[in-house]
């Protein structure tokens, strides 16, 4: 099965997000590695294990993650990213600026204000 294109892949939820970006820039991980990292990257983090499991089990159905058997365990599971960051990044952009930008310039040069004032002001709560 040739993989999929950037454009068919599905949008995630930010839960899923947040996974997804956990195992792109810390992978593989497995799901206690997972958990540990989201709770590393917002100490406020709240979720067990089996929501975890979800998160991540969705991410493997929607073509972003795969799944292989841990090295000689019969039952866990290392995962890791099936797509480039980058593409997944670009298709959850292309999400928020249908849906919040709607092709207006006035918009766009309010969001890139925003953005350029998020990224240059110092924060606790970036990754």
């Amino acid at each position: 099965m040739p993989p999929r294109r950037r454009l068919d892949l599905p949008y995630l939820a930010p839960s899923e997000w947040q996974v997804f970006y956990v195992l792109s820039k810390r992978g593989p991980l497995t799901i206690r590695d997972i958990g540990a990292e989201l709770v590393r990257m917002k100490p406020d983090f709240e979720a067990g294990y089996t929501t975890i499991l979800s998160y991540v089990q969705r991410l493997v159905r929607k073509g972003y993650v795969r799944q292989q058997r841990l090295p000689g365990s019969t039952t866990a599971h290392l995962y890791r990213t099936k797509v480039p960051f980058e593409f997944a990044l670009s298709r959850q952009v292309e999400r928020f600026l249908a849906e919040f930008i709607f092709d207006d310039a006035e918009n766009l040069d309010t969001l890139r204000r925003i953005v350029e004032d998020h990224v240059l002001a110092p924060s606790t709560t970036k990754p």
